[in-house]
């Protein structure tokens, strides 16, 4: 039961790699996460915000955000 709350909360192998992503970015860039990258838009996406496709195409474009999400 234990790890069903866990893994619910975000406590899971996934969430590992998404927050180790999170730290290396903050660990780079010394501010942490900007709004409108890559990581930003996909969190947004995870929580339920808006979709990878609006937030993509307002930012910098679909395909240059995926340029850049590539780099």
């Amino acid at each position: 039961m234990a790890s069903l709350i866990l893994g619910w909360v975000g406590f899971t192998a996934l969430g590992s790699i998404a927050a180790a992503w999170q730290a290396s970015i903050a660990a780079a860039t010394g501010v942490g996460v900007v709004s409108g990258s890559c990581f930003a838009v996909l969190q947004s996406f995870a929580m339920g915000g808006a979709s990878l496709a609006s937030a993509a195409a307002s930012s910098l474009g679909l395909l240059g955000w995926l340029l850049t999400c590539l780099l």
